[in-house]
């Protein structure tokens, strides 16, 4: 076979790029076999055959994207070619072949990109780990060079770290941060491109499956789940892609932008519970950052949801603790915008519908009292009603933390008034109940809190229609009439004592209802 094999190889080559797929095909399996048995004695030959196998796996991995049902088994040929090529040629011979082209030279189309990227991850994962040392710093750099707006070429980015990263396992620590932080600015792209399921769904054999990987690539939820496969290679043996982001969370973010989606994909991703403390520290006064400057409602309500994801953990929002009062106010200024750019859609919708606003589920649309902080957002108001909604929801992860200390910052009481006036006052079923509870446990942990005006936006909605919201603003009377004290009239008593004595004769409210019927009582006796 060796002394056969320079004969051979021509013809080969150039039957491999034959026009029909069953040539193409036969022509492949054989350079694989010849491949294997001539072993090193095919580097004079080498060059010729990596240039054919570049140009196939262009060829293939078009027709794949066309819909031709070849293509896939076609390029899984090329890839084995190029691997078993890999078992045996130094890479000093083929990187300085192939990097100008992986990297996005000038001039150099998806296709013809793509193809290079797919070959160069089947050389590594077929060469081994003394020769692709040598060159992994040399092999990451120029995968990193080189950004693309093609799903495609980044799920093939992403391959190739992950060929690299398992054919040199262990990997230094040097190398492992270089990689990891390629993979995190690929999902990034992905994130902004509007992949934003992080971690992505679990596919299994994608580092087996090129052609499976080219499938991905049409969209970037392929690139998403390529980088999460290549992550847990990179973590090395034992490891996981959870805890590699974890222990590297405060370098990354660090050495990032500080933008909403880089603390998405590493804070998504990451075991908390293994992150550093000044990384937790960093993370939450970023997140603070994110929500105080957001721009549109939608901005805000992602960077609130992931707050809340990370505050959920009670060791985050220990280490974090002196920041929280901060994201606390800047969460109530997000509830106020965002429930008065949806107040304007609620009076709309009542207004259409033809109806009177005081029959509208049990409520008044009213006025509040706008804050500083960039005005409403009006032009977006269905995402800001979402805003608002998580925007509760975070304060009330902040406020039930599990800490007795009271929260004390110069403008987080007004704004707990504020945000509870608006919600309260928004069609949202949901919403109301949340401010209900906001108002709650607000009550209880902020220090200087007007009780007369939290009292005066919690009573009336005993009288709401929906039982949820009714059941919520009794379960925060109580803090709030501690609260209350003078503030509070005999009349507002009076009125409060009539709806008690409402919801307790229909059979609701239950032990509570009447523990408040007795505070009220109280109260009245000593005006």
């Amino acid at each position: 076979v060796r002394n056969n094999f320079k004969r051979l190889v021509p013809t080969l080559v150039r039957e491999l790029n034959c026009w029909q797929s069953k040539t193409r095909r036969m022509s492949g399996q054989l350079l694989y076999y010849l491949t294997l048995y001539t072993e090193h004695w095919i580097t004079c030959e080498a060059h010729v055959m990596l240039e054919a196998y570049i140009k196939s796996a262009q060829s293939s991995i078009l027709m794949e994207r066309e819909g031709d049902p070849e293509g896939a088994e076609l390029l899984k040929q090329a890839m084995l070619c190029s691997e078993a090529l890999g078992m045996f040629i130094d890479p000093a011979l083929w990187v300085p072949l192939l990097l100008p082209t992986v990297s996005g030279a000038a001039g150099t189309d998806v296709e013809a990109r793509s193809g290079c990227i797919a070959v160069l991850s089947a050389l590594c994962k077929g060469c081994s780990r003394s020769w692709l040392s040598q060159h992994a710093d040399t092999i990451v750099e120029a995968l990193e060079a080189g950004p693309s707006d093609s799903p495609l070429v980044c799920s093939l980015l992403a391959q190739a770290a992950g060929s690299v990263a398992a054919a040199c396992s262990p990997l230094s620590p040097q190398l492992q941060q270089s990689l990891s932080g390629m993979l995190l600015s690929l999902q990034v792209k992905a994130w902004t491109a509007g992949a934003r399921i992080l971690p992505p769904p679990k596919v299994g054999g994608v580092e087996e499956n090129f052609a499976g990987l080219v499938a991905m690539g049409r969209d970037w939820k392929g690139v998403q789940t390529a980088c999460w496969e290549a992550l847990h290679s990179t973590a090395s043996k034992g490891g996981c892609a959870a805890s590699l982001i974890s222990v590297q969370a405060e370098s990354t973010l660090l050495g990032c932008d500080g933008s909403l989606a880089w603390l998405e994909v590493v804070l998504r991703q990451a075991d908390l519970s293994r992150v550093p403390p000044t990384a937790v520290k960093t993370s939450v006064s970023l997140l603070e950052t994110c929500v105080a400057t957001a721009k549109t409602p939608g901005l805000a309500a992602e960077a609130l949801g992931l707050a809340s994801l990370v505050l959920s953990d009670t060791d985050v929002a220990f280490h974090a603790g002196a920041i929280l009062p901060s994201l606390l106010c800047a969460a109530l200024q997000c509830a106020v915008r965002g429930a008065e750019g949806a107040l304007e859609r609620d009076a709309r919708e009542v207004e259409v519908d033809g109806g009177v606003k005081e029959e509208v589920e049990g409520f008044v649309v009213v006025e509040c009292d706008s804050v500083d902080g960039g005005g409403s957002w009006k032009d977006g108001p269905a995402e800001a009603l979402e805003a608002a909604h998580a925007a509760l929801e975070c304060a009330l992860v902040i406020l039930t933390d599990g800490s007795d200390t009271l929260v004390t910052h110069s403008n987080a009481a007004a704004l707990l008034g504020s945000a509870v006036k608006a919600s309260l006052a928004l069609r949202s079923t949901h919403v109301r109940q949340l401010a209900c509870a906001v108002a709650q446990y607000g009550a209880s942990r902020l220090q200087g809190v007007p009780g007369g005006v939290l009292f005066g936006c919690v009573a009336p909605a005993l009288a709401d229609t929906q039982e949820g919201v009714r059941e919520a603003a009794l379960a925060a009377l109580m803090p709030v009439l501690e609260g209350a004290g003078c503030d509070t009239s005999r009349l507002e008593l009076e009125g409060l004592k009539g709806m008690l004595s409402t919801m307790i004769a229909d059979g609701e409210g239950g032990a509570l209802g009447k523990e408040v019927m007795g505070r009220v009582e109280g109260m009245l006796e000593s005006l």
